[in-house]
């Protein structure tokens, strides 16, 4: 009976426990608690960059957003709006365009993700012109660099602090194994149930999977046309090009500087609304698989979230400052499931305590390290010069030495062809010498 009594004290322990976490985290009990929010997402999906999806079907206008990828955002902004209902004071006639800032690369199906996200969030399409359209150029980062408009170049920015970062090592790269499975496996498995497909490379192959996958998973009316081996085909491919994408997703440690100054100035933010003197309690990010990519790797190089997944179309990160029991706490959500809660003083401490913490001790190291390379780079380039000096010198003398050997010679061989003309000449007038004497002689006979 006691054994009894004590395991329902403990089932009953657990279950209080259980309630009283929920009731911390649990974003839907008070919206009130809500201080700051942060969205980083992909564009919904698209179409293949290709002439042919997997099913053989003709593409038309390749990487164009279809309607199911508009949909997606649709429901993402319906979403936000239930959740952000009272947060954002959505209930107003008129809205305070001050509080939210969003911005999109210069694409067209991020621009459109964007904006359908933005129509389900306030119920307006009149609202899209607030959106603040970047141009990539050469780096993803741009968009998270919220100094930044679409004029200002981003090396340009990072001038006052280091004129430039050097490429640092890449994280994974291509595991050999994928190459080897594709060929061995999936590419056989394609065109077993497909028929022969034009190759270009492994990840041309993998976005026609996803595109086609999507098509075929939600709003393709050519259901029926998936080859003879079926949904379970698509599925394996579908696994196999997430694994794949994920090995040759790296982690740049350049991104860990820029991404450090991000949230620096993120903090800003959090901290003009918690003292009350800031506006700004949303920021919306439309981007690319690889730009959502760079944050996740960051999240995972901290030791913050494991990287366990691939973003695919319409994938959604968002981290939220809430207040329970007057400690503020950062919460971030992967498509909307709940990855990491820490107080924000943890957070912040994790992130100032990092290799990254400090831009300028990077571009010092930098350009110590560039300095010290001149240095040897100066040694070995004098060296080498006092060898080319050397080399020049003794291809002079050894040039002049071949020069008077070849003038000696030629003046031996003149000299030698003098004499012996001078020596012919002497026979010659020896002979003639001879003749007339002869000459004489036999006259003097004759008489």
């Amino acid at each position: 009976m006691k054994n009894n009594l004590i395991y329902l004290y403990i089932i009953i322990l657990f279950i209080s426990t259980i309630k009283c976490k929920e009731q911390i985290y649990n974003h839907t009990n008070k919206e009130n608690n809500l201080f700051f929010v942060f969205s980083s997402f992909r564009h919904g999906a698209r179409k293949p960059f290709v002439k042919y999806d997997v099913f053989h079907n003709k593409i038309e206008h390749p990487g164009k957003i279809t309607q199911f990828g508009k949909k997606q955002h649709l429901i993402i902004g319906d979403k936000n709006r239930e959740r952000y209902f009272n947060f954002l004071n959505l209930g107003n006639k008129t809205f305070d365009t001050e509080q939210i800032l969003v911005r999109s690369s210069h694409i067209q199906r991020t621009i459109i993700s964007t904006r359908k996200q933005l129509q389900g969030l306030l119920k307006s399409k009149s609202y899209n012109k607030i959106i603040q359209v970047i141009k990539l150029e050469s780096n993803l980062f741009v968009l998270y660099n919220l100094n930044i408009t679409n004029n200002t170049n981003i090396y340009t920015y990072y001038k006052t602090s280091c004129n430039s970062l050097r490429k640092l090592n890449q994280g994974n790269k291509t595991k050999k194994i994928y190459y080897e499975k594709f060929y061995t496996n999936i590419l056989p498995l394609y065109e077993k149930c497909y028929g022969e497909i034009e190759l270009k490379s492994v990840f041309s192959f993998c976005d026609q999977v996803f595109s086609s996958y999507y098509e075929y998973k939600y709003e393709s009316k050519r259901t029926n046309n998936i080859g003879k081996c079926g949904e379970k085909t698509m599925n394996t491919l579908n696994n196999y090009c997430i694994k794949y994408y994920n090995s040759i997703r790296g982690w740049n440690e350049k991104n860990g500087y820029y991404f450090y100054t991000f949230f620096n100035l993120l903090f800003k933010y959090m901290d003009d609304v918690i003292n009350g003197t800031g506006k700004l309690k949303m920021i919306m990010i439309g981007g690319h698989d690889s730009s959502v990519d760079i944050l996740m790797n960051y999240f995972n190089g901290m030791h913050i979230i494991n990287r366990t997944e691939y973003p695919h179309y319409a994938f959604n990160i968002l981290m939220e400052l809430r207040k329970y029991n007057n400690i503020f706490y950062i919460e971030i959500y992967y498509n909307d499931i709940l990855k990491y809660n820490q107080t924000l003083d943890k957070f912040k401490h994790i992130l100032a305590n990092s290799k990254y913490s400090n831009i300028n001790n990077y571009c010092r190291n930098f350009y110590e390290d560039k300095e010290e390379k001149n240095k040897n780079r100066n040694i070995i380039d004098k060296s080498i010069n006092k060898l080319r000096i050397n080399l020049i010198y003794k291809i002079i003398i050894i040039l002049c030495f071949t020069f008077i050997v070849i003038q000696s010679i030629s003046f031996i061989s003149k000299k030698r062809k003098k004499i012996e003309l001078n020596n012919s000449k002497e026979e010659n007038i020896d002979n003639i010498s001879k003749q007339e004497l002869n000459i004489t002689i036999n006259k003097t006979e004759s008489k």
